[in-house]
């Protein structure tokens, strides 16, 4: 790290409805093997040094960074209320440790999708990578339900959007999250809409 790298807070300037725990930064470490690499985020008081090393950070953790602590930083996430805030909290979720992905972590592609506009680009990119979606799963994509959806309950907040992977295809996903601070993912379903696979392996 020279310090030049993209600085994961500047994921407040988009996702406006959500800002880190008062005193909080967000930051990460960098994980590399032979099958790829990919960053890990993690939540640090601002005063505090940041670890040099995925080694460091599980020892401070005292488990794998790749357990369950894998997306604690979004407990010192806040969320405004309102109904964008829960969305960009799951965008922020689903899509926030896609960067710097090399090899094999670029599995990890799983892109929303809110209306048909982008449907359309992410079947254009897919035809351009792999094998082109048939006639018949882009008439299924495009007859999809994609507006997300957001749902107040008295202590959580249920939020429904579709995503789509080359290796995987569109999918419902649900998340169901604690509607106060400090807010958790209580639980999440996923549903296959349109399968598919682009056919390339890392």
């Amino acid at each position: 790290r020279t310090g030049e790298e993209f600085d994961v807070n500047e994921y407040f300037t988009v996702l406006t409805h959500l800002s880190p725990e008062p005193g909080y930064v967000l930051d990460y470490v960098y994980y590399y093997d032979f099958m790829g690499g990919e960053p890990i985020i993690y939540a640090r008081q601002e005063q505090d040094e940041p670890y040099a090393t995925v080694a460091e950070y599980s020892e401070a953790l005292g488990e794998s960074a790749f357990g369950e602590a894998r997306h604690n930083y979004l407990e010192h996430i806040e969320i405004d209320g309102s109904a964008e805030g829960f969305f960009e909290y799951v965008v922020l979720m689903i899509q926030g440790g896609q960067f710097y992905l090399a090899w094999h972590a670029n599995y990890n592609d799983i892109t929303l999708v809110c209306d048909p506009e982008a449907v359309e680009r992410v079947i254009e990119a897919a035809n351009d990578f792999g094998i082109p979606l048939t006639s018949g799963q882009v008439r299924e994509a495009l007859r999809l339900d994609l507006e997300p959806q957001v749902e107040f309950e008295e202590d959580t907040v249920r939020v429904r959007v579709v995503t789509f992977s080359k290796w995987g295809g569109f999918y419902e996903n649900t998340f169901n999250i604690s509607r106060d601070f400090p807010h958790r993912l209580i639980d999440y379903e996923g549903e296959e809409l349109v399968p598919y696979d682009c056919g390339v392996m890392f």
